[in-house]
């Protein structure tokens, strides 16, 4: 089981009409307290630039 020790706080604004929920921090999202970083991070700024969706767009 690994463990998780540090809280990641959500980005983004807070009456943005899109929200991205993950299923839980990994080792670089604990590490640095910052949500859908490498490699998670890579993947989801790729898709969301191919939907045309501005990171600031969403909570």
């Amino acid at each position: 089981m690994k463990f998780r020790d540090k809280l990641v706080f959500a980005e983004g604004k807070i009456d943005a009409k899109i929200m991205l929920v993950g299923l839980s921090p990994g080792r670089e999202e604990n590490s640095s307290r910052k949500l859908f970083i490498w490699p998670s991070g890579d993947f989801l700024n790729e898709l969301l630039r191919l939907a045309k969706i501005d990171r600031g767009l969403y909570h």
